[in-house]
């Protein structure tokens, strides 16, 4: 039976450059491609351009925007920031006037930013189910970044936050009108099922009809992609440069380290005369998706050194998919499910972290043996489609 499916999402979801992104529109390109009607209500500070808006119309039934507030008052609001500040009441109204006359079976609402907005539209329009989509620990999420921030007004920011959502979460699943949370992460659906009634494991979205196969590579290039616009991205990074990058390049001399990523709102030159202390290292700003797919081709392997964070890191399951072997820390590997020393190699200290890479780089067939067995996992257990039947 083919549904009218609302999602509420706390960005709009495309281009999908990063994690968050990738999960919300794979997530809706599935839905239609099954038949569905769905109507996305996107959260923005401010417009996608034209093209962008047409992609997004190939699977979407109806796109509206709900522009989100600015300036500082949302910030002195007991709810947390990133709630208060998409409170738009206005344009909450003018959306509702749009849709008040259709059913939804269902509403995903993709994380705890949008659950306000839900709440305003359950009360005004027919919604027979709800879920949400707990990207992250959003508590544990901002305690962790608060931890990673150098920036003083930042990091006490952070921290509030961190106590916002902490009591915010525990008011909103004291209501229990959510039918069931879907979970990104193993390791956080086991820590909710003491705080909320259904907690489901439904992996991150990803394609796996494009998924790249080993190839044999003959380069010693390691490769980093994140968001260089959060402090535990930075904080990671600047880990493994100041950790282990000097115990490979003096290994290999001929070894090279690969830095990509998106860096919207942050200065580059700040980050580009910090980079330019180390040496071997090639740094690729806001790389577009041929770009970064021709960096998976031209490495050997992926690292994901973060020391903080919560969710899934997605960067570790797109390396996978790509076709590298991946280096990581614990954190870099928490909620995926992959296995250590079968599927991913994890260390948290720089010297096991350096032989790990070491390794790695003159072992072909254990490069090989840890690809396959990833994307072989990856293929069983996120499987969109077949993950989607335990919600649709």
């Amino acid at each position: 039976m083919k549904k009218n499916i609302l999602v509420i999402s706390n960005d709009f979801p495309y281009p999908p450059n990063h994690g968050g992104r990738v999960d919300i529109f794979e997530r809706i390109r599935a839905m239609n491609n099954l038949g569905h009607k769905v109507y996305l209500i996107s959260t923005v500070r401010s417009y996608p351009n034209k093209s962008e808006i047409i992609f997004m119309d190939n699977y979407v039934y109806r796109s509206f925007f709900l522009s989100r507030k600015t300036g500082i008052l949302p910030i002195f609001s007991l709810l947390p920031y990133q709630v208060s500040s998409r409170n738009n009441i206005y344009s909450l109204n003018n959306i509702i006037s749009e849709v008040s006359d259709i059913s939804f079976d269902i509403c995903i609402i993709e994380g705890h930013y949008c659950l306000s907005i839900f709440y305003k539209l359950k009360n005004r329009l027919v919604i027979n189910k709800s879920y949400l989509r707990v990207h992250n620990d959003e508590a544990t999420y901002f305690s962790q970044l608060s931890k990673s921030e150098k920036n003083l007004l930042k990091k006490v920011f952070y921290k509030i936050e961190s106590i916002k959502f902490y009591l915010y979460e525990k008011k909103i699943f004291s209501k229990k009108e959510i039918d069931a949370l879907l979970h990104i992460s193993s390791d956080e659906l086991t820590k909710y099922e003491k705080k909320y009634k259904i907690n489901l494991f439904l992996p991150a979205s990803i394609n796996i009809d494009d998924i790249v196969l080993y190839s044999i590579k003959e380069k010693k290039k390691v490769l980093f992609v994140g968001s260089l616009f959060m402090p535990n991205n930075i904080e990671g990074l600047f880990w493994y440069l100041d950790e282990v990058h000097s115990n490979v390049l003096n290994k290999f001399p001929d070894y090279k380290f690969i830095i990509a990523g998106n860096t919207k709102d942050i200065n580059v030159m700040s980050l580009k005369k910090k980079l330019n202390e180390y040496t071997s290292i090639d740094f690729h700003e806001s790389p577009s998706d041929l770009e970064l797919s021709k960096l998976y081709y031209d490495c050997s392997l992926f690292i994901n050194p973060m020391l903080s964070g919560a969710g899934v890191k997605l960067k570790t399951i797109n390396a996978i998919k790509n076709g590298l072997p991946v280096v990581s820390t614990s954190t870099g590997n928490e909620g995926t499910g992959l296995l250590s020393s079968e599927s991913i190699l994890i260390s948290d200290d720089p010297y096991s972290f350096s032989n790990n890479i070491l390794n790695l780089l003159t072992n072909e067939h254990e490069r090989a043996l840890l690809t396959n067995n990833a994307q072989k996992f990856i293929l069983d257990k996120y499987d969109l489609n077949k993950n989607l039947k335990k919600i649709l």
